[in-house]
């Protein structure tokens, strides 16, 4: 029988070579695989229309909780759909807007749990891209059917998780990105991390390759300096609102909007200070329009909330500059970043959501699972919460995150393997448009040994 190797992409361009390379990786142990673009054009079922119409009728499409946690054919579909429909910044302005494309997403998800259930028999294993949003609704199916998954994303790279191994049945497809305890084989050593730290913190544009492009403008981070800064309680570090939302789970916050809003006004009934950083990317040329979009949305929350006790920095300025300044006593709340744990690695008290980059074994902050808990860790004192710095989780996500090989920026990652055999790469345009990587190799015979060399370096994925 014919194993076909599926793909949420089309095999073109830059997604060509990445198939290619999973249709050699994958061909060591089954030949004969043939790459198939997984297409939903297909009509809609009857299972489907009777499965909307019942929940309509019930009203738990209007109830955006129930939405995220809705599933189809025993596999949830909603917040794949949720994450979609907030890519759209005009979903935050108008809710007809929001759930016409809510229920649009749901749709679209659905017929893709269809799609593949129909294809999945007859499959090897599947290549999925942007694994947060629609398409990583097919994971749950080849999982559950025994079937390697493959994928590229932050913080890991290009990386694969077999499914037919009994041990990564309990892996979610929430937790295959994230940074996993005892999961990096070669160990670095404690100095080599803090020295890691102290460069990034000193120069985040040097040392951080996605921050190459973020604009620094020094006479507006004067204005910004000269506030006191000792007066504050609490550092937020705000997040894309259009990008990303529930990648790493569902924690009770439907989107990053919500999430900071919430947070501005439990901190505002708790009579305390806070100040909110805006992330780096809002001034990041290589973001474009989602740069755009976040920075809107970021100064229509500065007029609707900022005052004496409520401060946005509405200017891209460095972690570092803030950090020294600030109460040391301040508390720093971050949704996901890793701005966590570069304020742990300088011994502050933090907190953060366990639907985070790394799995929820590690004990790093002070992190919540549910609304009600993140409000309780947010009205305690600072003496009632934990200090992590130089815990081992510290030290152990802190050496996955920048040591790992096949993560962003490593020598196995699936960029710098391309790179080695392209000619010079402008990442500004390609940062926007990954496609035109595609036409920077050299020629045929480059593109050969792109393929070879990535078949041999994807990360193989466990669930220890």
């Amino acid at each position: 029988m014919i194993r076909y190797l599926i793909s949420t992409k089309k095999k073109e361009k830059l997604y060509q070579v990445i198939l290619e390379a999973c249709n050699k990786h994958i061909n060591k142990k089954q030949n004969n695989i043939i790459i198939h673009n997984l297409d939903t054009k297909k009509n809609i079922s009857i299972d489907l229309i009777w499965f909307f119409f019942k929940r309509l009728i019930s009203m738990c499409l209007f109830d955006m909780n129930k939405i995220i946690n809705l599933r189809y054919k025993k596999f949830n579909i909603g917040i794949y759909a949720a994450s979609h429909t907030f890519t759209n910044h005009k979903v935050f302005f108008n809710k007809f807007t929001m759930y016409t494309n809510l229920l649009k997403n749901l749709l679209i998800v659905a017929k893709k749990i269809d799609h593949s259930l129909s294809l999945v028999k007859v499959s090897k294993g599947i290549y999925v891209d942007h694994v947060g949003y629609i398409s990583g609704v097919n994971i749950q199916v080849f999982a559950k059917n025994k079937k390697i998954v493959y994928c590229n994303g932050y913080p890991r790279g290009l990386c694969f998780v077999d499914y037919s191994k009994k041990e990564n049945f309990k892996l979610s497809p929430f937790d295959i990105l994230k940074i996993k305890k005892k999961s990096l084989k070669k160990k670095i050593k404690r100095e080599e991390i803090e020295n890691k730290y102290r460069k990034i913190l000193k120069n985040p544009k040097k040392n951080l390759k996605w921050m190459k492009f973020t604009s620094y403008d020094k006479l507006s981070k004067k204005k910004i300096l000269a506030i006191n800064l000792k007066k504050f309680d609490y550092l937020i570090y705000a997040h894309s609102f259009v990008d990303g939302q529930l990648f790493y789970g569902f924690d009770g916050f439907s989107n990053l909007l919500d999430w900071l809003e919430f947070s501005i006004m439990q901190i505002k009934k708790l009579n305390r200070k806070v100040l909110i950083k805006p992330h780096p990317n809002f001034y990041n040329k290589l973001f474009g329009k989602v740069a755009d979009q976040d920075r809107e949305i970021f100064l229509k929350l500065k007029k609707k909330y900022e005052d004496d006790s409520t401060v946005f920095i509405d200017i891209p300025i460095e972690n570092y500059e803030i950090l020294k300044r600030v109460n040391k006593n301040i508390v720093l709340i971050s949704h996901h970043g890793t701005a966590i744990l570069e304020g742990t690695f300088l011994g502050f008290k933090t907190i953060c959501s366990k639907s985070t980059i790394w799995s929820k074994e590690f004990e790093i902050s002070n992190q919540w699972n549910d609304i009600q808990n993140y409000k309780k860790i947010l009205a305690k004192k600072h003496h009632q919460l934990k200090n992590f710095k130089n815990s081992s989780d510290f030290f152990e996500i802190s050496s996955q995150l920048f040591f790992n090989d096949y993560a962003h920026g490593g020598s196995k990652n699936l960029f710098s393997i391309i790179e080695k055999f392209t000619k010079k790469i402008d990442w500004k345009k390609v940062h926007s448009k990954p496609n035109l990587i595609y036409d920077q190799i050299k020629n045929q015979n480059a593109n050969k040994k792109i393929i070879k060399k990535l078949s041999q370096n994807i990360e193989e994925i466990n669930c220890l």
